[in-house]
């Protein structure tokens, strides 16, 4: 039998030889699958699109007369102006190369050295805090954005490579100062130079472009406007890395040092800062996307003066917790934005000083009772209408509603004139509950306010502002009553056009329209511009009386968190707001004393170089002598006459019912009573039922019965005042049905009586002066009835209790 032959220590050798070969030569073939396509992709021409600097040119935009308000960036990328070569002085680069990558001039594309100590800190802080990235890198970076991971580090490195061969240094670092960011919207350094120091990069100093090379490792960080002390610190670090390099010498940063900071004012850079981000937020809604200059309507000079206003005006407010204010002016004519300032200061962060007042939506208040007023003129009601205001009470989803006036008071007969013009909200509830919920939301939709809910969602509250609007609605709105009742889109841009030469369409937001009839404008109009018609509740010396005819209207949110006013002459409507962004409640502060006086100084500038003409065309008006207290005909007894206009046909046809010459059919002994209490009142007037108890509460008339009486009125009908008609009342189960009991209180003469309360046809109890007492409450639908000692019934009201 043959042994096995043994190998050789030589074939051993041979064996070994040849795994070390297949595995050197699969090594290799490994290293060439990455090699040969990383070469092919860097040496691979760089397309033209990532270094054409046509794709982010700047976006102009301008003011009515051309002064530019801002350039910002285009949608592709920036603010870019980029410069050539010969613009950039040396120690613009220099400060740029001792910041962010003093080796440029050696490395190609990529330092290891740089590599290695980047990777050192991020492995003794546990994650990715350094990038160790060149300035071609940085390039790369801006130019094909990259997640920041190991994979996108090396796509990275490639790009930055591939940018080495195919660019010389020069145009390396060229590209990347005209691309690098420099925060506030600002790419590359000629922006950055206008941004913040107002001149050319042409012109920096040395300090000047230390401090610009320190913001692009964080521009958020190193923001020159809001982190001063920050960025200070860094141009310190930059300068010495200048002297420390032999970038600069000792001399020249000592000097450059000791330069301050000397930063442009940021609003001299960027005006009209809210207006701007709007027109810069809308460029795609509105198809304006391609535009390289966009004229706006804003006049320049008097945007500067609304925002002094504004700031003047919240700056003396500051004690009472009032944190910024807004306005807008619109040209009526053409419906052009004049001056629109979101704020008190865009650039205060306290403040929340970048939030658009302009465009924000909140509680108006009593800003959209006008349009309400304006449908109820179109229907029933007249300026001479009197108006309870009166404590009532409406049933609600949420349990009763009960409105109160501002001033927490009742002021008995108010004619429809003076509930509109002092903005009591008892008239206006009761007006709003007359024209309908529908119709009232209807009138403020056709006006041009959004308010998306449903007329049951607002309730009556909405006559009170509880819907929320922007106050770009309410000048659009007020602008149309102007008009005569027609709304009109405002109009932001007058021309916008492409970089070569194209002129773009401008979109309008909505088509011109009526919402109100133009003689009931005319009649609200004449209201709101009625100085001594808001005397009674703003003085004769407010904010509203201007040295022209103006009509306008307050507003003050429930809480005092916002205010409004909002008017308008012939010519131009302002529209102004007071209150904090974060819903922090003023101090106190009303429409009249918050917006008020912003409105007043903001429609004295407007109205400059303007010459008014009257406010209302009386054409298709009548007019007639009413007395102020009845808005009846003004007759031989009324202590004072007045004019109103009507609407054909709606002037009133009887003379005043309150004031009458004393009864001759009295008896001795009235008669004697009657001229007592004269003498004590004055003119006695019979202000009818409903405001008898007003009047003695008032301290207007102790015997207001007896007024009525002297005066010749025999027929003083009783009135149930609770429970009110078509009144809910709710059983608790936590109580013995013994202890709940219905509440009843009666006005009638103190001459009638007793009388008598029947539920469902039983009589619950018996009244006396003054006459108020209690019903059982029982579950279901009842019928209340008060009658007289004879059985003839005084009055009846519907009534439920439920569980």
């Amino acid at each position: 039998m043959k042994r096995a032959k043994r190998d050789s220590p030589l074939s051993l050798g041979e064996r070994a030889g040849g795994e070390g070969a297949r595995r050197l030569k699969r090594s290799l073939y490994a290293l060439a699958l990455v090699l040969i396509p990383a070469i092919a992709f860097i040496a691979a021409p760089i397309p033209s699109r990532l270094i054409d600097y046509g794709k982010v040119t700047s976006l102009k935009i301008t003011a009515r007369d051309g002064t530019l308000l801002r350039e910002i960036r285009s949608d592709a990328d920036g603010r870019l102006t980029p410069l050539k070569s010969n613009e950039i002085p040396q120690q613009v680069r220099d400060a740029f190369l001792a910041a962010e990558d003093h080796r440029f001039n050696e490395h190609l594309g990529v330092s290891p050295t740089a590599i290695v100590r980047a990777a050192r800190q991020n492995l003794r802080a546990g994650k990715i805090v350094a990038g160790g990235s060149t300035i071609t890198q940085q390039l790369a970076r801006t130019l094909e954005p990259r997640e920041r991971t190991f994979a996108g580090k090396m796509q990275e490195a490639l790009w930055a490579m591939r940018l080495e061969a195919h660019l010389s240094k020069d145009e390396i670092l060229v590209q990347y100062l005209n691309r690098i960011p420099f925060g506030n919207n600002a790419f590359g350094i000629e922006a950055a130079s206008q941004l913040y120091f107002g001149k050319k990069t042409a012109h920096l100093s040395l300090g000047q472009a230390a401090l610009l090379a320190s913001i692009p490792r964080g521009p958020t960080a190193y923001d020159p406007i809001r982190q001063s002390a920050r960025v200070a610190e860094r141009r310190a670090w930059v300068l010495s890395r200048l002297e420390l390099t032999g970038l600069a010498t000792r001399e020249e940063v000592a000097t450059a040092r000791a330069e301050p900071l000397d930063l442009t004012p940021f609003d001299k850079t960027f005006r009209a800062p809210h207006f701007v981000e709007f027109i810069n937020a809308n460029l795609r809604p509105w198809g304006l996307q391609e535009a390289a200059v966009i004229e706006t309507t804003i006049d320049d000079d008097l945007q500067e003066q609304v925002e002094d206003q504004i700031a003047q005006e919240i700056g003396r407010l500051k004690d009472r917790r009032v944190g910024s204010g807004a306005a807008i002016v619109v040209d009526n004519a053409t419906g052009e934005v004049l001056a629109y300032a979101g704020s008190a200061d865009f650039f205060n962060t306290e403040i929340g000083g970048q939030n658009d007042g302009i465009q924000m939506k909140r509680q108006p208040g009593s800003a959209l009772k006008p349009f309400i007023y304006a449908e109820a003129f179109r229907h029933d009601f007249t300026p001479a209408t009197v108006i309870p205001d009166l404590d009532l009470a409406f049933s609600a989803p949420k349990g009763s509603y009960s409105p109160k006036n501002y001033d927490r008071r009742l002021h008995g007969p108010v004619r429809a004139r003076e509930a509109l013009a002092n903005s009591y909200n008892v008239p206006a509830v009761r007006v709003a509950d007359e024209v309908g919920l529908d119709k009232a939301l209807e009138a403020l939709h056709r006006a041009g306010f959004a308010l998306p809910a449903s007329a049951e969602h607002y309730g009556l509250g909405l006559v009170l502002g509880n819907g929320e609007v922007s106050l770009w609605e309410a000048v659009r709105a007020y602008s149309g009553l102007s008009r005569g009742g027609v709304v009109r889109p405002l109009i932001a841009i007058r021309r916008a056009w492409t970089a070569d030469g194209r002129e773009l369409e401008i979109p309008r937001e909505l088509r011109p329209r009526r919402f109100a009839d133009a003689r009931a404008v005319a009649l609200v109009t004449h209201i709101l511009s009625d100085n001594a018609a808001r005397a009674r509740a703003f003085g004769l010396d407010n904010a509203l009386r201007l040295p022209f005819p103006a009509a306008a209207k307050t507003g003050t949110s429930k809480g005092y968190s916002d205010n409004w006013t909002v008017g308008f002459t012939k010519e131009r409507t302002v529209a102004a707001w007071a209150g904090n962004f974060d819903g922090t409640p003023m101090i106190q502060v009303s429409g009249i004393t918050g917006a008020g006086p912003i409105f007043r100084r903001v429609m004295l500038r407007a109205m400059d170089d303007v010459r008014p003409e009257p406010m209302v065309d009386r054409t298709g008006l009548e007019s007639a002598s009413i007395c102020p207290l009845s808005g009846g005909l003004a007759g031989p007894s009324c202590p004072a006459a007045m004019e109103e206009l009507f609407l054909p046909g709606t002037q009133p046809t009887h003379s005043c019912e309150m004031h009458r010459a004393m009864s001759s059919q009295l008896t001795e002994e009235l008669k004697a009573q009657c001229l007592r209490l004269a003498a004590s009142e004055g003119r006695l007037a019979d202000l009818g039922l409903d405001f008898y108890d007003w009047a003695k509460n008032e301290g207007l008339s102790r015997e207001p019965w007896l007024a009525a009486q002297c005066l010749g009125e025999t027929d003083q009908q009783a009135r149930v005042l609770t429970p009110l008609k078509g009144g809910e009342f709710l059983l608790l189960a936590d109580l013995p049905l013994a202890d709940q009991a219905i509440p009843v209180r009666v006005r009638a003469p103190p001459s009638s009586g007793p009388l008598a309360v029947f539920v469902d046809g039983e009589q619950a109890t018996e009244l006396k002066p003054p006459f108020t007492g209690r019903v059982p409450a029982t579950q279901g639908a009842h019928v209340l009835e008060v009658r007289r000692a004879d059985g003839s019934v005084l009055d009846t009201v519907n009534f439920v209790v439920r569980r």
